[in-house]
């Protein structure tokens, strides 16, 4: 069951941050509680590893993969805007706000801004994405069919 809690907080932990900081922010979490289980040092890095691995395609905040494929269709202006307003609003503006506005969360206010950042522009990426407007986009002859 201790496994289980460890990879769904890597999985949770790691989404939307690259491979490397979700690794480093896995293995400060759940390395020291692997440790006191008796979990062998190079088994509970390899364990932590692959969930903080897992954790940047996993739905349904997989923004990684959607941004990717749509920046690979070509969508790449509307994406990058709403990444710097989503990051702007809701990660500076909402982080002041749960600072100031709820003090006793210290720390955590401006956490769950970021974590609500996710959300939403993991929301917005997939919705472009299964809108399809991509598919109108063509890359070789510089032309646009509306999208």
């Amino acid at each position: 069951m201790a496994l289980l809690l460890t990879a769904l907080a890597c999985i949770v932990l790691g989404m939307e941050v690259p491979t490397t900081a979700a690794f480093v922010i896995c293995i400060s979490v759940a390395g020291p509680a692997l440790a006191r289980m008796g979990v062998p040092a190079l088994d509970a890095h390899m364990f932590v590893f692959w969930y903080a691995l897992l954790s940047t395609i996993t739905p349904p905040v997989c923004g990684t993969v959607y941004i990717a494929a749509l920046r690979g269709a070509g969508d790449t202006l509307v994406p990058g805007i709403a990444t710097v307003v989503l990051a702007w609003t809701v990660i500076i503006g909402g982080g002041s706000l749960m600072r100031s506005a709820f003090p006793e969360l210290a720390s955590k206010g401006p956490w769950l801004a970021a974590t609500a950042y996710i959300v939403l522009l993991g929301i917005f990426v997939t919705i472009r994405f299964e809108r399809g407007g991509w598919k109108r986009i063509h890359l070789l002859d510089g032309r646009s069919d509306g999208a």
